[in-house]
């Protein structure tokens, strides 16, 4: 991984961050208490604000949105058992709460 001052690395952060779910995804986690939550938990918090129902929203988390987090190390997804881990430390975490802080 890249460090979070790398120009690379900011231009893969905005790109993953510019889908409205994604951005979602990492509010809601930190906003949880819990280290942990599952994909299905994750889908009751997020099916309120995103539009398509509840089925699609868990197929778009499972197969696009989690594993491009996965990538930027901001979150782990169990793909078995459906666990979420946040990492709040992640480059990608620290950069999404600077970011909304400016705002």
């Amino acid at each position: 991984m890249c460090s979070d001052t790398d120009p690379q690395m900011v231009d893969a952060l905005h790109r993953c961050l510019e889908h409205p779910v994604r951005r979602a995804v990492l509010c809601a986690l930190a906003e949880q208490t819990e280290e942990v939550t599952t994909l299905d938990a994750l889908v009751d918090t997020l099916d309120e604000t995103m539009a398509g129902g509840e089925d699609q929203l868990r197929i778009e988390l499972h197969h696009v949105h989690l594993p491009k987090l996965c990538a930027l190390d901001a979150v782990e997804f169990d793909y078995r058992s459906g666990a979420v881990r946040f990492h709040p430390e992640s480059a990608t975490s620290r950069f999404v709460e600077q970011e909304l802080t400016n705002d």
